[in-house]
């Protein structure tokens, strides 16, 4: 039971963030990137991976946001060719521990 009670005060709120795909799905756009939001929400750091290798990382794409205005807009990095990526929300100060992705989707050279 004790275990229990610090695992509470180590572990951060449950959120449910749900993050949509990008308006624009082109290397080096200016885009909007959606999530649907709920009252538990904390704040949190955006990141372009691969969909197949979510290690392999494509870009930081906001550091640290507020979950309150539902978007942010952004410059997707410029990746030369097309990928098959994903959009993921992660805790600012455990980027491992993700909180939720968008599903995958082409992005596409410019």
């Amino acid at each position: 039971m004790k275990y229990l009670a610090l695992a509470s005060l180590i572990l951060p709120a449950v959120t449910a963030v749900l993050i949509h795909l990008p308006d624009i799905q082109v290397s080096g756009a200016r885009t909007n990137i959606t999530w649907t939001k709920t009252a538990n929400d904390i704040n949190f750091t955006i990141f372009l991976s691969d969909a197949a290798n979510f290690l392999n990382l494509k870009g930081v794409l906001a550091r640290n946001i507020s979950a309150e205005p539902g978007y942010t807009e952004v410059t997707l990095p410029n990746i030369g060719e097309t990928h098959n990526v994903v959009v993921k929300a992660v805790y600012p100060d455990w980027v491992d521990r993700e909180i939720s992705r968008s599903p995958a989707f082409t992005l596409r050279a410019a």
